[in-house]
């Protein structure tokens, strides 16, 4: 029922936003969705090599981790199902509450850093 009530909040979200991402698109070209991709992709990609490779952290609670960096239940619940228990949540809670206040902190200031950067190519 979880599954359900999410996938529809995603068909009903993809919806409403369809419309002003294909204007998006068309103004900005191929690039707006690939550097969508990379921001999501780049981060958990550097912190899955650090955990793994300098930390030494187990998967489960690695991949926890990272979802609760992304602040992605879902992708915790596809960790803990794949795991078979709730170890993930060891990772998931610390991330996920740190990254609950730096996102939305960092958002005015790479707001106002793109700001600044286009207003001095101009």
């Amino acid at each position: 029922m979880k599954d359900l009530g999410l996938a529809t909040f995603i068909a009903c979200v993809g919806l409403a936003s369809g419309p002003q991402a294909l204007a998006l698109i068309q103004k900005f070209g191929i690039a707006l969705p690939l550097v969508g991709v990379a921001i999501a992709v780049v981060p958990a990609s550097i912190s899955l090599f650090v955990g793994h490779r300098l930390l030494k952290l187990e998967a489960p609670v690695l991949l926890g981790a990272i979802a609760g960096q992304q602040c992605s239940t879902p992708a915790l619940s596809a960790v803990q199902n794949a795991a078979g228990n709730a170890t993930p949540l060891l990772g998931y809670t610390i991330t996920y509450a740190i990254s609950n206040v730096v996102l939305p902190l960092m958002g005015p200031l790479i707001v106002a850093l793109a700001g600044l950067v286009a207003h001095a190519a101009k």
